[in-house]
């Protein structure tokens, strides 16, 4: 309970307390919809066939990456910094974005015709391409951050989780193909991006597009190349196993991994959602000063791992239960694979914190030795254990991957150093005096 008041703590101030309630109370909801529509997905499909389509969706999502060009977690930094007017930041980063996007969509679609033989899985991961181009007005997200105003936001996101859950149990009421499924699941993210736009122009007018800035586009892309690389091998070792499993399996051992981490990986959102909405306040403590900027950093780490060590014991516990309710009898093995993946989120949680600490200390290099240090890792072990022990095996490469990511490698750098010492010894004691 300590810790969690030390969190709460970090709170005091109404704003970004405010800011953070919204922000959880929207991941709640949306996670709440994405999982009862993955579950009645699931049902509708079965293992195989939703093993398809979670195939598809994973490809998709290292291309998504690839299009946001690694600045997700920095627009708000320049935004901030106001070095150029927003209009031009915002023009400069639809351009960009925009580029990124149409070159992500040819790449995959000319993949399709090299490296896959069958014409369904080819159309299926065509269509889910389109899923790309909603990253280019996503940036508008940023703008509410950096305000500090995630309340509009956040409706806005709630009601439309809702109305795409409703669509998507309108689909499996109508006994719609597979590839309806896929056009849903891509023009998610575009539409919800085009909203974004339009609330950020409406209520913040300097943020209106103006001629974009050379000079700051490829400011842009220098700050951003690290974290997109970075972004890019952690999202390939979070989705590897995946197609892994395809490959050496088949879809249904997919289907069952990926239905079981739908029940583990949401649970990533809170963290994010929680260092997303705390970031202005990580970045506000250390203008005040070194003492003050620790102890904010100590607070974050400590709550994220009370909250994560709850989390993965409560499910768990219920993991046979859960899954036989809401998959029902066909994904029974999921049960396996959940009990050994949700204790990941323990070490993904003070990975997503160590990375906030990384990118305020300007060490976006080491967030990308870091990616490809877990990509290694993970790759590397389901190469060995999957052939071996089959679908249980991809869950527990990602446990002992993050757990040595997240753990043992910190203490092989000088920053990690410094937050396992903070971790270890602040208990009563003032950041500032840990030198």
């Amino acid at each position: 309970m300590a810790k969690f008041k030390k969190l709460s703590s970090l709170l005091k101030s109404q704003k970004y307390a405010c800011n953070t309630v919204w922000a959880l109370l929207e991941k709640v909801i949306t996670m709440g919809a994405v999982l009862v529509a993955a579950i009645w997905v699931a049902r509708f499909l079965g293992p195989e066939r939703y093993g398809v389509l979670g195939y598809s969706q994973g490809i998709v999502a290292i291309l998504l990456h690839l299009t946001s060009l690694g600045l997700d977690n920095l627009i708000v930094r320049f935004l901030l910094d106001k070095k150029w007017p927003d209009g031009k930041i915002m023009s400069s980063l639809v351009i960009l974005r925009s580029a990124s996007a149409l070159f992500s969509i040819v790449l995959l679609v000319c993949a399709t015709y090299v490296f896959s033989d069958l014409a369904e899985i080819r159309g299926i991961l065509i269509i889910c391409s389109i899923a790309c181009t909603g990253k280019i007005f996503d940036v508008y997200r940023a703008v509410f951050q950096a305000n500090v105003d995630i309340g509009v936001l956040a409706r806005y996101s709630m009601v439309h989780g809702l109305v795409i859950l409703s669509v998507k149990l309108l689909a499996v009421y109508l006994v719609a193909p597979l590839w309806v499924f896929a056009l849903i699941v891509s023009l998610d993210p575009l539409i919800a991006s085009l909203f974004i736009r339009g609330l950020g122009v409406r209520k913040y007018q300097s943020y209106k597009l103006l001629p974009a800035d050379r000079k700051c586009m490829n400011t842009l892309l220098h700050s951003g190349w690290p974290l997109l690389l970075s972004g890019f091998a952690t999202v390939l070792y979070m989705r590897s196993d995946q197609m892994m499993l395809k490959s050496m399996i088949g879809f249904e051992a997919t289907g069952l991994y990926i239905s079981a981490i739908r029940l583990s990986d949401p649970w990533n959102i809170v963290a994010i959602s929680i260092c997303q909405a705390l970031f202005p306040a990580l970045a506000k403590g250390k203008e005040l000063g070194e003492e003050e900027y620790l102890t904010r950093v100590v607070r974050l780490f400590q709550g994220l791992i009370a909250l994560s060590f709850v989390i993965a014991v409560a499910v768990f516990v219920f993991a046979d239960w859960l899954v036989l309710l809401l998959f029902g009898d066909a994904f029974t093995e999921s049960a396996s694979i959940l009990k050994v993946h949700i204790w990941s989120i323990i070490a993904i949680y003070i990975g997503l914190a160590f990375n906030q600490y990384l990118i305020l200390q300007g060490r976006q290099r080491l967030i990308l030795s870091r990616s490809i240090l877990g990509l290694v890792l993970n790759v590397s072990l389901n190469l060995y254990l999957i052939p071996r022990y089959g679908a249980v095996a991809a869950a527990w490469s990602t446990l002992l991957s993050q757990m040595i990511l997240n753990t043992i490698a910190l203490s092989f750098c000088k920053e990690g150093r410094t937050i396992l010492k903070l971790l270890l010894v602040s208990r009563g004691r003032k950041p500032s005096t840990l030198e």
